[in-house]
């Protein structure tokens, strides 16, 4: 069994393209893992997350997103191979003020999404438990669909922001190197440094939206929440 916790602190300043923002989230996740015999093990975990994003034009975004998941691991010696199904939703609450042209009010919307995600692991550890080179390949498939929503409060200017669905894939190779050694009483204590690097394939994420005047824009942002600029 395990569990744990993270924070995360995010500036992104304002550039030409991107509209700068702070985000700050706290996360916890827990789960279990059982051995089915002497090579297979299952697991099972969930998470939760809730964040608050803030734009350097006032608007903001409060988001929770709650997620579970499955893993299937097999593990006869030093190779491992490993997959993962995970499934979850996403709650945003928008706030966004407007001023211009003697025009000023506040629009608020709140929307929806759904998370389903499937990834895959290669693993092998060469060398002693002294020192160890392990190569790992990760690839893995989200599919993120997003629900309708329309902002109120904002007069003709409230944005309105059309469902939609999304696929983003991922491939990881990555080298750790590291040594491990027990200290008594059962524990393992283990040194590693890990490096690598990701590719993706349709992560460049835009959202339809406009206003109630049917003008449509198109913001340019990878960052959830930040349409409500």
């Amino acid at each position: 069994m395990w569990a744990g916790a993270a924070a995360r602190f995010l500036d992104s300043n304002t550039t030409f393209q991107n509209i700068g923002f702070n985000e700050n989230a706290g996360m916890f996740a827990a789960g279990a893992q059982v051995a089915l015999d002497q090579v297979w093990r299952v697991g099972v975990a969930v998470g939760y997350q809730s964040s608050t994003l803030e734009t350097s034009t006032g608007a903001k975004s409060d988001g929770k997103q709650a997620q579970a998941g499955v893993a299937l691991k097999y593990n006869p010696g030093p190779l491992l191979l490993a997959g993962t199904l995970t499934t979850g939703r996403a709650w945003n609450d928008t706030r966004r003020p407007m001023a211009f042209g003697g025009f000023s009010a506040v629009a608020e919307g709140d929307q929806s999404f759904d998370i389903f995600s499937s990834s895959l692991r290669a693993a092998y550890v060469f060398g002693t438990p002294s020192l160890y080179f392990k190569p790992v390949l990760d690839a893995s498939v989200t599919r993120i669909g997003s629900g309708d929503m329309q902002e109120s409060g904002g007069g003709g200017a409230a944005l309105v922001v059309q469902g939609s669905t999304q696929t983003v894939s991922s491939l990881t190779p990555t080298l750790e190197i590291g040594t491990q050694w027990w200290i008594g009483s059962g524990m393992l204590m283990r040194a590693f440094a890990r490096g690598g690097a990701s590719w993706y394939g349709g992560a460049d994420l835009k959202l339809p939206l406009r206003s109630r005047q049917h003008r449509t824009v198109w913001p340019h942002s990878p960052h959830s929440g930040t349409w409500t600029m």
